[in-house]
This record gives C-alpha cells, sequence and structure tokens, in this order.
C-alpha cells in the first residue's frame, strides 16, 4: 500500500503537447513518390537532397534535424559559397528521386546561408532572385515510374515571377501538367492541364509572392475532382482561412496514363512560358480506393498549413 507521499509521487505527469506527426504518418497514405525540403516519414532514413558547391563543383548529401532540413551541415559545407541541389532525394521508398545533372539547370538551396522564402521557409529556389526575368528554365526531373491513372498530387511552393502561362509540373505522356498557364483561361489561374494541352482545368488566381499549398485531386469518384489551395496571406488564397472556401470542384478527363516518363519540376519548355518560384514540397499519393476520405483531405491540408504558416 502506498503511503501518501509515493501516491503522489507514482500519479501520472500531464502529458505535454503531442509531437507534431510527419506529413506522410499523420496521412496514413502511401506516395508514389514524396520530395521535401522537411522530413516527411517516420521510417525514412536517407537523407534530404545532394548538393554541389559552386566553388570547387563537390558534392554532400544533406539529412534533417527532426522535422527540418540540416541547415547546419549546409552552413559548414556551403561557407560564402552557393549550394546546387543535384538530388531531390524520394522519401517514399520507391526511389523515384528527382534529379538534374546538368549544372546549368540546378537549383538553389544555398547563397550564403538557406534560401528561404518571404515567409521564412526553409525553400529551393528555381533561379537568382534578382533574375526575375529569366525564362525560369532550372528543373528537377523525375525519371520513369508507374502510379495510379488519375493522380492525387499536393505541392508547395511561391511564385517569384511568372508571365500568366508558365508550367511548374509537367510530363511528356498523356499524363497531366500543373501551373498558371492560361491557354485562353482566365490569366494567371491556377490550371490542371493534359500533356497535350487540353482539358484544360482553371482552378484560381495563384499570384507572386504569396507562398501557398495545393492538393490537387484527379481521381475522385464519378468524374468529380476537387482541389483545395490556400496561401500565406488572409486575401486571396487565405479566402477567409476556411477549408471549403478555399475548395474547388471542377471535372477532369483524359488523364490516364498509368505510366509517366520524365516528370519535370520548375518545367520549362519555351522563353514563352516562363516561371520562377521557390519549391518546397512534391507528393504524388498511392490511393487504392480511388480518393482520400474527408478526413484524410482535412489531414493533409491541416499538417501542410501549419508547418509552411498558410492559412486555412
Amino acid at each position: 500500500m502506498y503511503t501518501p507521499t509515493a501516491v503522489f509521487k507514482n500519479q501520472p505527469k500531464d502529458a505535454g503537447p503531442p509531437a507534431a506527426a510527419l506529413l506522410i504518418d499523420d496521412v496514413g497514405v502511401d506516395a508514389i513518390y514524396a520530395i521535401s525540403i522537411r522530413k516527411l516519414r517516420a521510417a525514412y532514413a536517407g537523407d534530404c537532397i545532394k548538393v554541389r558547391r559552386s566553388s570547387d563543383n563537390s558534392e554532400l548529401d544533406i539529412g534533417f534535424v527532426g522535422e527540418d532540413i540540416d541547415v547546419s551541415a549546409m552552413n559548414a559545407f556551403g561557407g560564402s559559397n552557393r549550394l546546387y541541389v543535384t538530388t531531390w532525394y524520394d522519401q517514399s521508398g520507391n526511389g523515384y528521386n528527382a534529379v538534374q545533372t546538368s549544372t546549368a539547370l540546378q537549383p538553389i538551396i544555398y547563397d550564403n546561408g538557406i534560401v528561404q522564402d518571404p515567409n521564412g521557409n526553409n525553400a529551393i529556389r528555381t533561379t537568382e532572385v534578382a533574375d526575375v526575368g529569366s525564362v525560369g528554365d532550372y528543373s528537377m526531373v523525375i525519371n520513369t515510374f508507374t502510379a495510379r491513372q488519375r493522380p492525387t498530387l499536393s505541392h508547395v511552393g511561391q511564385f517569384i515571377v511568372h508571365n500568366g502561362i508558365g508550367v511548374i509540373h509537367a510530363d511528356f505522356q498523356n499524363g497531366y501538367a500543373m501551373g498558371p498557364y492560361t491557354n485562353g483561361a482566365t490569366n494567371n489561374a491556377f490550371n490542371v492541364i493534359q500533356s497535350s494541352g487540353t482539358n484544360l482545368v482553371a482552378l484560381t488566381t495563384i499570384p507572386a509572392g504569396d507562398t501557398y499549398g495545393i492538393s490537387t485531386y484527379m481521381n475522385d469518384q464519378n468524374g468529380i475532382n476537387t482541389s483545395n489551395i490556400c496561401g500565406a496571406s488572409d486575401a486571396g488564397l487565405g479566402n477567409g482561412g476556411t477549408e471549403a472556401a478555399n475548395t474547388f470542384v471542377y471535372t477532369a478527363t483524359g488523364f490516364n496514363a498509368p505510366t509517366y516518363n520524365d516528370v519535370t519540376l520548375g518545367y520549362c519548355c519555351a522563353a514563352s512560358l516562363y516561371t520562377n518560384m521557390f519549391m518546397m514540397e512534391w507528393i504524388n499519393w498511392d490511393i487504392a480506393s480511388g480518393t482520400f476520405s474527408s478526413g484524410e483531405k482535412t489531414t493533409l491540408h491541416t499538417n501542410v498549413n501549419t508547418y509552411y504558416g498558410l492559412i486555412y
């Protein structure tokens, strides 16, 4: 029998605030590929990126400290130089890394300090900040992979500049593309596009300078699809901070390629299609049931918005 002191000493302590779950663990759905500036799965034991130092072209793998990319390792390796990303590692376990072997096309992660968007988020930048008139030809490429015929994608980024007809995510088969590509639609609207340029679905305007998170569901049932977009400002993309106000319903057909080839992030196919931006994460979700549940969608949006300081 415990004495009163023993009873007091053996009482359970008040629990502290729970640790934030990593995104893929939190949602509870596997991914086809998952690349991010933060750690996405507790079971993932690999690195975040491989970088190339501008002064001597030496390369180094950069891992994580907790959920975040290892900034100290980059500071020690980068010094006063620039670090360019040669490989953005896939955290899904499938090995679909995003790579860029051309030094002229490698995006920047460190420029005498880690790159951050104006909201203070660590980010990969497609070009120099002052180079706002460039065609935006810094990119990462994921080689051939098999995925669901109608993909479910989520992406976080911020436009530095675009000319209203940029493409930020494209493949070279009968699959999909995404970006502020107009092709006669509302100028600057974020669009989901079949790779042939048809089946263009205009969603909402994403202006330069607003960090945004977008989740696009092209595999919802009965041909009715949804997209959720929200941003760091309380106007426009923030739209009052509610999930319902930032949800767009659309019809998408023709996104039917089971195998994708050379999916390009930060894609630019011509000088007339330029987009320069900060890139934080891209995930292609593996949803066998055909769609996220409403709870899984809300968990995804809440996790992304909490980490990146968006409004939801």
